[in-house]
């Protein structure tokens, strides 16, 4: 939307199918070091899979990151660019983990096409702002509000956003879109808390599940036949 130019890997399900995941990485990752087990279950289960490097990251343009808050306009671009693809005639989800669970959460509250079916969020958090005092205060960095405080215009002038700007706890307040939270117990980098805030602000058809045992990011690999069958 503001003249990037972004990657992502097309994956066609092997043969007829009328449903596709836009799968949506975390924060310094890549879609496909993110994605390359998950993507292989999916395929293998008839769904054509679209894995997008996030701007600033992979093969993406871009010098800034967007922590969800630019990222939601670029999956909104992916999403329609998908719905085009298969003129209107396929069933869209998303997922996204970390960074790209906020991602897709804040792109919830966008006008989304009927195509999309459902939302998938892995361990997102509610917002930047939220995300970067959690961290503030869990590593007790001395100085730490003062420093968000000074950087917030900063980011503004320079990336175009502030870490206050969107929140993937407001937008679920205006989705119809079922969404499914799913979040580890043991999640030390982007609370739990976080994720049942999510689910408590969403308007829409939703799940929760807390994986027990597992850290961030880690709920596919802890529980991975169940998660796969609850994805499902």
């Amino acid at each position: 939307f503001d003249g990037l130019t972004l990657q992502g890997t097309f994956l066609p399900a092997k043969g007829e199918s009328d449903r596709v995941v836009l799968a949506v990485h975390g924060y310094m990752g890549t879609g496909e070091n993110n994605y390359c087990v998950m993507a292989r279950f999916l395929h293998e289960n008839g769904y054509h899979v679209l894995i997008v490097d996030d701007r600033a990251h992979g093969r993406s343009e871009g010098a800034y990151n967007g922590f969800g808050c630019l990222d939601k306009e670029d999956c909104y671009r992916w999403v329609h660019y998908l719905n085009r693809r298969f003129e209107g005639k396929c069933s869209i989800f998303l997922h996204g983990i970390s960074m790209g669970a906020a991602t897709v959460l804040m792109a919830a509250g966008l006008n989304l096409p009927p195509a999309v079916r459902g939302i998938v969020g892995d361990c997102g958090f509610t917002s930047p702002r939220e995300e970067f005092l959690h961290m503030v205060h869990s590593r007790k960095i001395i100085g730490g509000r003062i420093v968000l405080k000074l950087a917030e215009p900063l980011c503004r002038r320079r990336a175009g956003y502030g870490f206050s700007d969107y929140s993937a706890s407001e937008a679920v307040t205006r989705t119809k879109i079922p969404v499914f939270i799913i979040h580890g117990a043991e999640d030390r980098y982007v609370p739990t808390r976080m994720g049942r805030e999510i689910y408590q602000a969403c308007a829409s058809k939703k799940r929760l599940w807390i994986v027990s045992g597992a850290a961030h990011a880690e709920s596919y690999y802890v529980a991975k036949q169940e998660y796969e069958k609850k994805m499902l």
